[in-house]
């Protein structure tokens, strides 16, 4: 190949990588921001489902956490709670059933990787929708 045509080919890969750039920019900019943390307490919607942590607790090794939930008919509705503990994303080792219409009480159990977390975030997500509760930390 000719210097002038690898000089262009350069320049066209340049300026692909230029663009992918400013695409990548736009796209992160019109993300929404961050929600803070809801409170324990507090009656939070996320997607279809009606969701109040109560309290969160480690009992020898475990995190137990008390929530009441509801609004919604879904047979896999714990399943989109995870916890965040010191870096790792853990799925809950035992928790709520079935989400039914009426609201009802609910334990959610995770196994930490350390005996006393650092920080720990509760996070459920539904319908697109995301919400997270500070437990430890």
């Amino acid at each position: 190949m000719k210097t002038r045509t690898l000089l262009l080919l350069a320049v066209a890969c340049g300026l692909a990588v230029l663009g992918a750039g400013v695409a990548l920019m736009v796209r992160l900019a019109n993300q929404p921001a961050a929600s803070p943390p809801h409170r324990l307490g507090e009656e939070v919607r996320v997607g279809d489902a009606t969701v109040v942590v109560h309290q969160a607790a480690v009992d020898a090794g475990d995190l137990v956490v008390q929530l009441s939930v509801g609004g919604v008919d879904d047979p896999n509705g714990s399943d989109g709670f995870a916890l965040l503990s010191d870096g790792r994303l853990l799925t809950a080792a035992s928790g709520c059933a079935a989400f039914t219409r009426a609201v009802r009480p609910c334990q959610l159990t995770f196994r930490l990787p350390t005996a006393a977390p650092r920080a720990a975030v509760l996070v459920l997500r539904r319908a697109e929708e995301r919400a997270t509760w500070q437990l430890a930390g």
